[in-house]
């Protein structure tokens, strides 16, 4: 929802970026963050807000990855559903199918 009405306004291209570097941010600072015994009840709250961030990057980023490459395939004249694979969750689906 914020990042698909951004793509709209600003363009497609400047919010994936943006969601590139909201994901790469919030990982480097995960790794370098210090622990609880270091900075106490900070760590666990910084944790979460660190983490809620790389998951509403993440959405995004798919979202726009996604519209992206349906848009291209048409503009080639590939009209072929290459798109709608991608957003089908396909871990259950292999699971779900029996080994040979």
């Amino acid at each position: 929802m914020v990042f698909g009405r951004m793509g709209d306004r600003v363009g497609r291209k400047k919010t994936f970026m943006t969601t590139l570097l909201i994901m790469g941010g919030a990982t480097t600072t995960l790794g370098l963050m210090p622990t609880y015994d270091h900075i106490g009840i900070l760590a666990p709250i910084l944790l979460v807000t660190l983490r809620l961030l790389q998951g509403l990057a993440i959405g995004g980023e798919y979202g726009g990855a996604v519209v992206g490459t349906y848009y291209q395939r048409v503009l080639d004249g590939h009209r072929i559903l290459t798109s709608h694979f991608r957003t089908i969750p396909q871990g259950p689906v292999k699971s779900s199918v029996p080994a040979c």
